[in-house]
């Protein structure tokens, strides 16, 4: 018989007793995942599925699969949902604990733990509580398949206190016995959780390639994110092995061989940990100085930071310049990943997802924003535009006068910050001040070969263009793969291509989720004539029709309402079409780091680094060296995230700059810590450094992680004279609209669906 004595008991066994009545855990995590998301209780897993897809705005183009996959690898989405057969994990979990114990599929829990008391032949005096102890136990062994020579576990972490007392009880507790065992344990805690990574179960995906090729146990922890992912196989080791000789009954006989367990390999990172804290420690207090407006206190000053209250997540990157190698690479929020070494609860889990999964910027602790985080670089950018300046024939003592603003037409200005802001300007600028100053008159001017105050050519307007500035870029690594061994996100670089095919796709997906509003609903039950028609609409934005054209095209190809066709002509004209243009406002735009720019931390601070490095780029890396491969990563070795494997490192590439081009933008990032907006941080350090700030605009608002509790504190000004309870009764009609329609596609009786 065996007995749990002490507290930390293993608990998976299913069904659970609450408050008096008998429920599955299954039924209880799905309840609580579909509150936590928003959705209603009756939400199929087909429906939750499409409503994570347009919470993350997924193309309605691609297939579940590919939406999947979005999800996972850019959002670190993994919703509880099995996508072949469209069904909870929860559910299909149910139902193989039914199967494992030979009992319907159809019991509640209750009728299944009654039948289970009956089928163990449980004594009558024993409670439930006490019972479910019983079938605790049986859980774990019957997970083992009752074989006597393989142990079960039944109490974790248990006290010293509890070690003895099953000791001096030996000869009561046949079979209880206390082992030591090895876990992942972190020393720094969240300290570098971004770059280490974390451990966790075998998913259903990963079963034939850890189990079945590889020798795993189902059970098994594996690296699921960072170093931990990409280097498992070498950190793994071997499992000790005993084959054993056993009876019919499963009696042990006796002991045929055993190997020895082998330790994986050491791992030795690039990281300064001592830098590494430093970081962490200071972008934590800088964004919480930022999201309160307070002054952030440093070792060498107080700087007062403005207020930004939605200011919560941010990254530093620290690269050696000469090597590439990764000195300090900090993500905030971060997490514990010793909250993950032994299997993590389904508390902490929520702990680290997003806090509003409605906005991307929201903090979410698990997601690296140094390396899977693709975002505009604002002025940071404009070295590079600089740099492509120069090469084209800008003289860098040329002084340009700032005027104030550019007419783009049509009411649309273009000009700096001191002019948008207090009607100023930077007055005469070379290189260095333009780029001290970061006067956007000025790179919109280098930009393009053209004086804009006086409408003077700079005498190299034929050489300079946005290609040839995106192609400098390109040099600097922006836009590809950094090399790092960690997995990372990689935009396309901008082109009059890339911003057509990005409002196509906005088009497509806008008038998709509107469709209701424009499409009669016999088109809109029919997803291949929708899709079709509104392919068609969208395949006129590079021709961009006349209005009265687009109007005549929809009424006679389209089966949009005829009520509804200005409507959609209009937005499609003059909110897309008209917009996907190639126009000298993103010419402007691309030259200062706004605009389709788009790039990571890692990606911005490589750049950086061949800038700092006379030109000469290297791919980055977080490996040092590995234990049992020191020779060959000592010669430049490295990781290939897509394989885990050490393969050769590409040796430096020396970009195609010279080396005065190099120093007459380092003159100007020079002058940026000098006399600059970063002179109040590096003045007071007595070290000569080059930096560049930016700052990067982005329309659009903040969505609201409750979109009905938004509504409720505002409605008084989204629809003034409309009360609460009209919205509310508006909502129960469309809720029961829905469950109708979800009644032919579900089998309930259609009483139970209307009152749930």
């Amino acid at each position: 018989m065996m007995i749990v004595i002490n507290t930390n008991d293993v608990d998976n066994f299913p069904i659970r007793i609450v408050d008096g009545e008998f429920v599955y855990a299954f039924d209880i995590e799905r309840e609580e995942w579909l509150k936590e998301k928003g959705f209603p209780s009756y939400f199929t897993a087909e429906q939750s599925f499409n409503a994570i897809r347009n919470q993350y705005e997924i193309d309605p183009k691609l297939d579940r699969y590919d939406a999947l996959e979005v999800l996972q690898d850019k959002y670190g989405v993994w919703p509880p949902i099995n996508i072949r057969s469209m069904t909870y994990t929860f559910d299909t979990d149910k139902t193989a604990f039914l199967e494992k114990y030979d009992l319907k599929t159809n019991l509640s829990a209750e009728q299944a733990f009654a039948q289970l008391r009956k089928n163990y032949e449980i004594d009558k005096d024993l409670s439930d509580a006490e019972a479910r102890k019983i079938f605790r136990i049986r859980e774990e062994i019957k997970e083992l398949g009752y074989n006597k020579y393989r142990s079960s576990t039944i109490a974790n972490n248990i006290s010293d206190k509890t070690v003895i007392l099953i000791e001096e009880k030996s000869d009561q507790l046949k079979g209880a016995d206390v082992v030591s065992e090895t876990a992942r344990y972190y020393p720094n805690g969240a300290i570098l959780s971004h770059v280490l990574g974390y451990m966790g179960s075998i998913s259903d995906h990963q079963y034939d390639e850890y189990v079945n090729e590889k020798g795993y146990n189902a059970t098994d922890l594996i690296g699921k994110d960072g170093i931990e992912a990409v280097m498992e196989d070498y950190l793994k080791g071997t499992d000790g092995v005993t084959a054993v000789r056993v009876n019919s009954l499963g009696d042990y006989i006796e002991t045929i061989s055993e190997t020895e367990p082998e330790a994986g390999q050491n791992v030795y990172l690039t990281i300064d940990l001592d830098l590494q804290k430093v970081a962490e420690n200071a972008l934590q207090e800088v964004i919480r100085a930022t999201k309160t407006g307070s002054t952030y206190k440093g070792q060498y000053g107080n700087s007062y930071v403005s207020k930004y209250e939605n200011c919560e997540s941010g990254a530093v990157v620290a690269l050696d310049v000469e090597t590439g190698e990764v000195l300090a690479m900090a993500s905030y929020p971060d997490y514990n990943p010793n909250i993950f070494a032994e299997g993590i609860s389904s508390d902490d889990w929520a702990s680290v997802q997003s806090s509003n999964p409605r906005d991307y910027l929201a903090p979410t602790p698990l997601y690296n924003i140094a390396t899977m985080t693709s975002v505009q670089p604002g002025s940071t950018f404009k070295p590079i535009t600089a740099v492509a300046a120069l090469q084209a024939g800008l003289d860098p003592e040329l002084k340009l006068r700032d005027g104030g603003k550019i007419d783009l037409g049509g009411g649309t200005t273009f000009g700096c910050a001191a002019w948008n802001d207090l009607g100023a300007t930077d007055g005469w600028q070379n290189l260095a001040l333009g780029i001290q100053n970061s006067c956007n008159h000025y790179f919109a001017c280098i930009a393009t070969g053209k004086d804009w105050t006086t409408g003077a050519s700079l005498g190299y307007e034929d050489n300079i263009s946005i290609e040839k500035i995106i192609g400098v870029a390109q040099e600097f690594g922006l836009g590809s793969s950094t090399g790092i061994e960690i997995g990372e996100i990689v935009a396309d670089l901008p082109s009059k291509e890339r911003k057509l095919s990005s409002m196509e796709d906005s088009l497509w997906y806008y008038l998709y989720s509107t469709a209701v509003n424009y499409w009669p609903k016999s088109v809109i039950d029919n997803e291949e004539q929708l899709e079709k028609e509104i392919d068609l609409i969208v395949s006129w934005m590079e021709e961009n029709p006349s209005r009265d054209e687009i109007i005549d095209r929809i009424e006679k190809q389209t089966s949009v309402a005829k009520t509804k066709v200005e409507t959609v002509t209009d937005i499609c004209k003059y909110s897309f079409y008209n917009m996907a243009e190639w126009t000298i406002g993103d010419e402007f735009n691309i030259a200062i780091g706004q605009g389709d720019n788009s790039y990571s931390p890692i990606q911005m601070a490589r750049y950086v680094a061949t800038l700092g490095n006379d030109g000469l780029r290297n791919d980055v890396t977080l490996i040092k060296n590995i234990e049992g491969e020191k020779a060959l990563l000592e010669l430049s070795g490295r990781i290939d995230s897509n394989t885990a494997k050490v393969e050769e490192r590409e040796e430096p590439y020396q970009i195609d700059v010279t080396k005065d081009e190099i120093a007459n933008v380092l003159e100007g990032m020079r002058l940026v810590t000098k006399n600059g907006t970063l002179a109040g941080v590096f003045n007071p350090i007595g070290i000569e450094v080059a930096g560049k700030t930016g700052t990067a605009e982005v329309s659009g608002y903040v969505q609201p992680d409750d979109e009905v509790e938004y509504v409720k504190e505002h409605l008084s000004s989204i629809a003034p004279g409309v009360t609460w309870s009209q919205v509310e009764e508006e909502m129960k009609k469309l809720m029961k609209e829905e469950l109708l329609d979800l009644y032919s596609e579900i089998e309930l009786p259609l009483t139970e669906l209307l009152t749930m």
